[in-house]
């Protein structure tokens, strides 16, 4: 409710009323859901592929298995690669908002 009358007085505008909203109904889904996701599964990663405040998201490396030492260490920088680019979408998301004028004392 409240993010639609900040989206309808202008204060925000459409692609960031659609992040928020967008993230708001992950949060939901991802609390009434029992299950334990990483950031690269594609449960989370469909949903944040979609947002505009995230320019791109890193794409899934090509691995070979073959050393599993060297895959593991792969797939962890993917993902540590995929937070990244998550936590700093959402921090350029938050200070865009934050510094409109509505929102400044």
């Amino acid at each position: 409710m409240r993010l639609k009358l900040i989206y309808g007085l202008g204060v925000i505008n459409r692609q960031e009323y659609e992040d928020a909203e967008l993230l708001m109904a992950l949060r939901e889904e991802l609390n009434h859901d029992g299950n334990e996701y990483a950031f690269t599964d594609d449960e989370i990663l469909g949903p944040f592929g979609e947002l505009h405040c995230v320019a791109a998201l890193p794409p899934p490396p090509q691995f070979e298995p073959a050393d599993s030492s060297l895959y593991a260490m792969q797939i962890q920088r993917y993902q540590q690669a995929v937070r990244s680019t998550m936590v700093l979408s959402l921090t350029e998301l938050i200070s865009k908002i934050s510094l409109k004028k509505a929102f400044q004392k």
